[in-house]
């Protein structure tokens, strides 16, 4: 019969001699369904009939369930918690009221602004010298940018925007506008070294290396050559920067054996002019 033990020898004779009732359907007492162990109901019937205690009940609290039973169930920890939170959730909201507001008090103080920015740019940089994430970033953005400017609405605002900021940055509104701002172009002449690609350029074509070097880039070690031009200064032409930033080596540059043939001894020495 499968029986292990004595415990089982007394749960089968209480199940057999269960009389309370024609069915558990309409039981006002149930046997419970898991009984107790010998142990323990031998000390429920040694209490019962204890003359300290004198308890006949004791016994059938330990068998039997009630099925109008209001006893209090005991809760578990997640219940609790969660009772706790409904109970308590005013004062949470009012809590994180009182912190949100104690936040914005501090922000106004301009220094404590200041470091979190300072924080918030260099937590920035540093997640964006992965590959990946910046990656990442950059096909997000491109999406976003490509969702919102299938829309005639944004796309109409943009355009009038930038039109406005070029003619602002141009300050031309007339053909005599423009041709005076071609000749402050090239008042200086190509004369602007890039350390890339070792070509002239004017001086709106370049930008300072410096601001390329400071990136967190491996290429730069091999693109930028340390040429300075007439002023002193390491220059950068706009088109070697723009494939310097994305890590990747320029098309003209001195790196890719793009570099000029030295100059032949035989030939006598020009001046600036030739």
């Amino acid at each position: 019969m499968g029986i292990r033990s004595l415990s089982d020898i007394v749960h089968i004779f209480i199940r057999k001699t269960d009389t309370f009732g024609c069915s558990s359907s309409s039981r006002e007492i149930q046997l419970k369904s898991t009984l107790p162990t010998f142990c323990y109901l031998n000390r429920a019937v040694r209490q019962a009939l204890s003359p300290r205690t004198s308890n006949c009940c004791l016994l059938a609290q330990c068998l039997y369930i009630s099925s109008c039973d209001n006893t209090v169930k005991r809760k578990t920890a997640a219940e609790y918690k969660r009772d706790s939170r409904q109970k308590y959730t005013a004062l949470h909201q009012h809590e994180q009221s009182l912190d949100t507001a104690r936040r914005k008090r501090r922000r106004r103080d301009t220094d404590v602004r200041q470091q979190e920015q300072t924080a918030d740019t260099g937590r920035r940089k540093q997640r964006r010298q992965d590959t990946d994430v910046r990656q990442q970033e950059q096909t997000a953005d491109t999406a976003r940018h490509k969702g919102h400017r299938q829309n005639a609405e944004y796309r109409q605002p943009e355009q009038i925007s930038d039109t406005a900021r070029k003619r602002l940055q141009h300050d031309c509104h007339s053909v005599a506008d423009l041709i005076r701002q071609f000749h402050t172009a090239v008042a200086t002449g190509p004369v602007f070294v890039c350390t890339a690609c070792d070509q002239l350029m004017y001086k709106h074509s370049v930008q300072k290396a410096s601001i390329v070097r400071s990136l967190p880039l491996s290429v730069t070690q091999s693109v930028l050559l340390d040429t300075v031009s007439s002023d002193g200064v390491e220059y950068i032409c706009n088109a070697c920067s723009k494939y310097s930033r994305r890590n990747k080596i320029p098309p003209c540059a001195i790196a890719n054996d793009l570099q000029f043939l030295a100059f032949p001894s035989h030939l006598p020495t020009l001046t600036v002019a030739e």
